[in-house]
């Protein structure tokens, strides 16, 4: 065990305090040194005990005055000591205590540059979140097909090795690059990152991808994603996305218009009337429920409806909020 390597697990948090202790609970039952395991949590300015919280459990508490997850995770890495990284959301949970190691033992496998497991359910977890584990979310799986999850990468991608513990596909040779980040469990040797794409969490991957380097799929890794509570929950996280989206050009699909094909920034274009239109996603979920025996396909429309109202929605009212500002200027303006 002492020629394992050290391993730093990134953690972004924003008022985490409640879920921080079950999570850090069970990231300190996985079976891995704790000597060659380091927990950083990046706080982005929490309000609540978040940080008091993450020193208790003996993670190093880093500050993101940016607030935001992926350069929080950028400033995690930076500081990281370990020479391999891990990047975990607060809603994120191993199945079983050996995940950590087997993460390691893959990406320990000649030339491996990194390593993602699968993201499951349990039932506790809320039709939404199931559909989002199986699937993405509703745009992300509209715009990027079989290349948004890994339960549908053998359709597009070639397989390049295939043993009984992990999976490397092919990504390099295909026009489309498959819809990987730095989120959910990814693990990549911290060597490899480059600094030049501080803000978002999909281009390191891309990078690595037209490196040629090795990106291994974990067969028996699942990562229990718990993300959506509710419809309204669901609603609310569409809402910020939106938000983000359009206060912040360096987040999301707008800093990724390099890793995205023509076909693909046609289709983002259309997703609205795709989804307003209703008839045109409905056919589509009704066709892959039946093709795919998967239930959860029916949910597609209603959510691709919902997710473009949330966008038209939060686009009107931060251009209320912009014509107020400009109103109450004007006025002060004339006094």
């Amino acid at each position: 065990m002492t020629s394992l390597p050290s391993l730093s697990i990134i953690v972004p948090t924003l008022n985490a305090a409640a879920v921080l202790p079950k999570f850090l609970r069970e990231l300190k039952s996985q079976e891995y040194p704790a000597n060659k395991l380091e927990l950083i949590v990046v706080d982005g300015g929490s309000s609540d005990s978040t940080r008091e919280v993450a020193a208790k459990f003996g993670a190093r508490v880093i500050d993101n005055p940016d607030r935001f997850a992926e350069p929080g995770v950028r400033r995690g890495i930076k500081a990281a000591k370990g020479s391999i990284i891990t990047v975990l959301a607060t809603d994120n949970f191993f199945k079983n205590r050996r995940a950590v190691s087997e993460l390691v033992t893959i990406i320990n496998q000649p030339n491996v540059a990194a390593v993602f497991s699968k993201q499951v359910s349990d039932g506790s977890d809320s039709i939404y979140t199931k559909y989002i584990n199986t699937f993405t979310d509703p745009f992300s799986h509209y715009l990027y097909g079989s290349a948004a999850n890994s339960r549908t990468f053998s359709n597009k991608y070639p397989v390049v090795i295939n043993t009984k513990n992990y999976v490397v596909f092919n990504f390099k040779n295909s026009k489309q690059l498959p819809l990987l980040a730095l989120a959910q469990g990814m693990t990549i040797w911290k060597k490899l990152l480059v600094n030049k794409h501080d803000l978002d969490d999909v281009a390191p991957l891309q990078d690595l991808i037209k490196k040629n380097k090795q990106i291994a799929y974990a067969k028996h890794v699942h990562l229990l994603h718990h993300t959506v509570r509710d419809l309204k929950h669901f609603w609310q996280k569409q809402c910020w996305s939106a938000k983000n989206a359009f206060e912040n050009k360096q987040f999301g699909i707008a800093s990724r218009q390099d890793f995205i094909t023509q076909e693909q920034k046609i289709k983002s274009l259309l997703f609205p009337l795709y989804s307003l239109l209703i008839l045109p996603a409905l056919t589509w979920s009704i066709y892959k429920a039946i093709v795919d025996r998967e239930p959860l396909w029916l949910l597609h429309s209603w959510l691709c409806f919902l997710t473009t109202m949330a966008i038209i929605y939060t686009l009107l009212m931060l251009k209320a909020i912009e014509l107020t500002k400009q109103l109450s200027l004007s006025k002060i303006s004339h006094k």
